[in-house]
């Protein structure tokens, strides 16, 4: 999975990202060859 709290402050974590852009990191841990 793609560490996304390191490039916001501390808190925020993965709740900002959008479902699309979990959907795709999602996708990418399944089929890595997206």
């Amino acid at each position: 999975m793609v560490k996304r709290e390191e490039n916001q402050g501390p808190g925020t974590e993965i709740m900002v990202c959008s479902e699309e852009e979990i959907r795709g990191d999602l996708l990418k841990d399944f089929n890595p060859y997206i």
